[in-house]
């Protein structure tokens, strides 16, 4: 049985979000990073970035208030 409250983070989605929100980026491949995490999933952007995707959205807030 799936969470309802947990977001579904593949590889399309992730390739939508950086063409929408980098377009400058969005020729870069996307590859999953394992092991996965219980809270996130980890993508490699290429050959130097990453992309961390949390799978909760109330993780998310606390992630961000975390970075203030």
């Amino acid at each position: 049985m799936a969470n309802i409250n947990k977001f579904q983070i593949d590889i399309p989605l992730v390739h939508r979000l950086i063409a929408a929100q980098f377009p400058q980026w969005a020729g870069l491949p996307i590859k999953p990073i394992k092991p996965e995490g219980w809270d996130n999933k980890t993508f490699r952007l290429g050959d130097q970035m990453t992309i961390h995707n949390i799978y909760y959205p109330m993780n998310c807030y606390k992630k961000a208030r975390s970075l203030l």
